[in-house]
């Protein structure tokens, strides 16, 4: 080890065990109210930011939960025979569950679409295939 190597490990290591302790207790006291002011304000951006994130999770579990809720009381809904004059929009539409027509409703044109609302709302009024229809309306 040089001389010069020797003397920057003898300055690294005074200023670490003599200067910056020193320094610390010099300055503390100015630094400490500093320091836990910054610590507040960053538990106060932790608490936003966790409030944020768990009204963010209660809205998509609260739209999960209706979506399956909506679901499951689709196809529970009675199915009632056709008025006079209004068959099904297309074939076996009577037969499929409202996420089977959900799917099928992207291929329709908007008169299409329109029918199977009527359609709809005539017989088993599902509220989320009638909810689908609109979007693709818009």
């Amino acid at each position: 080890m040089s001389t010069d190597d020797e003397h920057d490990l003898v300055g690294t290591a005074l200023d670490l065990f003599v200067y910056v302790p020193l320094g610390l207790v010099l300055e503390a006291r100015e630094m400490l109210p500093k320091l836990a002011e910054r610590g507040r304000g960053q538990v106060a951006v932790a608490r936003l930011v966790g409030r944020f994130a768990v009204r963010r999770g209660q809205n998509e579990a609260t739209r999960f939960v209706e979506a399956a809720v909506s679901g499951f009381l689709d196809n529970l809904a009675p199915r009632s025979s056709p008025p006079d004059g209004h068959h099904e929009p297309f074939d076996g539409y009577d037969e499929m569950t409202a996420a089977s027509i959900i799917e099928r409703l992207t291929e329709l044109a908007d008169d299409d679409l329109r029918t199977v609302a009527v359609y709809e709302r005539a017989n088993r009024n599902r509220v989320t295939v009638l909810n689908r229809v609109d979007q693709l309306l818009r």
